[in-house]
Parts: C-alpha cells; sequence; structure tokens
C-alpha cells in the first residue's frame, strides 16, 4: 500500500517539520550549555512547544504526540552525552544512531 500523492505531500511536510524542531531543540540545548552551563529539559522544551502551538498555524499542523517524540528523542540523545561526559568517555558527540555517526 502506498500513500496518495497528497497524503505523501503532508508526510513530508511533517517530516521536515519534525526535522526543523529536533534542530532546534538542540540548538537551545546545546546554547543553554555553553553560554549558562545548564541544561534544558524535555519539560521545558515541551512547555516552549505548547506556546508555539498556540501561536503558529504551521505547528498546530503537525500531530503534537510527533512533536513530542522528536523532542523526547532530543532528550535521548543529550542524556546519553552527558552520561559520556561523567564517564570520561573519549568519544563525547552526541550519536546519530540512524547514520551512525558522531555530532
Amino acid at each position: 500500500m502506498s500513500p496518495t500523492q497528497t497524503q505523501e505531500t503532508t508526510l513530508l511536510q511533517w517530516l521536515e517539520h519534525l526535522c526543523e524542531l529536533q534542530n532546534s531543540a538542540r540548538h537551545d540545548r546545546k546554547v543553554a550549555w555553553e553560554t549558562e552551563g545548564q541544561s534544558i529539559s524535555c519539560n521545558e522544551q515541551q512547555k516552549k512547544l505548547t506556546v508555539a502551538r498556540e501561536k503558529y498555524a504551521d505547528f498546530r499542523e503537525v500531530p503534537q504526540d510527533m512533536q513530542v517524540c522528536a523532542l523526547e528523542r532530543t532528550d535521548k540523545a543529550f542524556d546519553g552525552f552527558y552520561r559520556r561526559c561523567k564517564k570520561g568517555a573519549s568519544k563525547k558527540g552526541i550519536q546519530d544512531i540512524a547514520n551512525g555517526l558522531s555530532l
């Protein structure tokens, strides 16, 4: 079974939005760590997501559970990063599981 052209277009738009959301979440966490030495929690980012969904129509077009999952994946990646930092691992980067790369 294949999606219709309309469904495929919608799914690709959602995917682009979710990639941008995840990259934005990563950026926010990185900047907070570098400038303030503090980490941002997933809950804090979800609160910002709620505000963005109220304010911007493009955020409301994508299902909220998908957006929350993107933030949770980012949180899980950063948890692993902080865990590797505490252990003193030589390779501490954020792991890109899909491509086997370190960021």
